[in-house]
């Protein structure tokens, strides 16, 4: 990259101690692209490097090039699923040439529950952390668990989830931590995650989740008791997780008279569109105008997730099974459950959790989640059709 572009437009993250000496560097300069190489956690380092900054209305867009493993914010904005030795320039040329869009963040705040007995004060007391007794612990892996579980991000870029996923990779991640030399090969890591997704299915470690997890949607609480039971539920930003999988799948081949109707419906309701926005006044929730949280199961169908729309979306997981044929591009789907603007979460029990693919296991605790901004991204160009005639003539 260095001979393409001047050496001082060239930044490496590890020795140069982060992006702050080039983010320094170019900030005066009016109008710029970055790129970032790596996967969703270098992405997630830059653009925090970035919030750092005041750059007012000129903040630069962001393009990542896909060198880790899941690269999720990378399928969404069209960069790929992996790097393939592609031409850098023509990788800098549709950087030039890709569209700006912008991408929802959100802030995820733990806090210490109240607790309603001693036992509960004695998990709660560490909820910050995610440390507690081993023994509880729903991941089943209290022999290679480190002593202190720190919470990895304060920050969703991409999704955020509870119970039988979470416990997986936290599995999976533990036993990585422990013999590194298992895993040096995408073959076998892999065949590990199966293995541990196997553990998971006949532990359960996560059953029964309505029994132990409330979750409020702008105000509203799910009832997680009805219909099939869940073990797990997500928070997605973004409509990619596992590595190029979804658990919202916007329907494209949707008739326009279906969503007409469920337009028509949400209007009915005293609603537009099938999107909230909840009301700025201080008359209480049930005051407020209703949330996507409380859309009936048909308008939920037919609600599209955007990632700059400044909503989340909230899904269920039904067992390690479910996590599992999604994981396995077997299922493109999870349990719609709302579509919202913030979601208060409150645990009773030590859960398996993630945020970007990186899991730890977390005390009983009170989860916040809210907006915090947007980032203007850049959304790869679309490849040029060759077709008919003119495709043959150009070959």
């Amino acid at each position: 990259m260095q001979y393409l572009l001047n050496p001082r437009q060239v930044y490496d993250l590890v020795k140069d101690g982060g992006p702050y000496i080039g983010l320094n560097f170019f900030r005066e300069l009016p109008q710029f692209r970055i790129l970032v190489c790596g996967g969703d956690g270098t992405a997630g380092w830059l653009l925090e490097a970035m919030d750092k900054f005041d750059w007012g209305d000129n903040r630069p867009p962001v393009a990542v090039l896909p060198l880790g493993t899941g690269n999720d914010l990378a399928r969404c904005l069209r960069w790929g699923g992996g790097y393939e030795n592609e031409s850098l320039e023509k990788i800098l040329h549709r950087i030039s040439q890709g569209s700006v869009m912008l991408l929802d963040r959100w802030k995820i705040n733990f806090s210490e529950p109240a607790p309603e007995n001693n036992g509960d004060a004695a998990e709660a007391g560490d909820a910050g952390s995610g440390a507690g007794a081993a023994a509880e612990d729903p991941a089943g892996a209290a022999a290679v668990e480190p002593a202190r579980d720190e919470i990895p991000a304060t920050i969703i870029n991409n999704y955020f989830s509870i119970g039988v996923d979470a416990a997986i990779a936290h599995r999976w991640h533990l036993l990585r931590e422990k013999h590194p030399e298992k895993f040096k090969s995408r073959f076998r890591n892999k065949a590990y995650y199966v293995e541990m997704g196997a553990t998971e299915m006949l532990g359960g470690s996560c059953k029964n989740l309505h029994e132990s997890l409330d979750i409020i949607c702008d105000g509203y609480a799910l009832d997680l008791g009805s219909g099939t039971p869940l073990e797990g539920m997500a928070l997605l930003n973004i409509n990619s997780v596992y590595g190029g999988r979804t658990l919202w799948e916007n329907n494209r081949k949707r008739s326009s008279a279906a969503a007409a109707a469920a337009a028509a419906a949400a209007a009915a309701s005293g609603q537009q569109g099938g999107k909230r926005k909840p009301s700025g006044g201080a008359s209480g929730s049930r005051d407020r105008e209703l949330s996507s949280a409380s859309l009936s199961n048909n308008e939920l169908a037919f609600a599209v997730q955007d990632m700059g729309d400044q909503l989340i979306e909230v899904v269920g997981l039904e067992n390690a099974v479910h996590a599992g044929m999604v994981a396995g591009g077997l299922r493109s789907s999870g349990k719609r459950l709302a579509q919202c603007s913030e979601v208060v979460i409150r645990t009773r029990r030590r859960f398996p959790m993630q945020i970007d693919g990186e899991p730890w296991s977390q005390a009983p605790c009170t989860i916040s989640i809210t907006h915090m901004n947007q980032v203007p991204m850049i959304m790869a160009p679309l490849p040029a059709k060759k077709g008919g005639l003119l495709g043959l003539f150009s070959k």
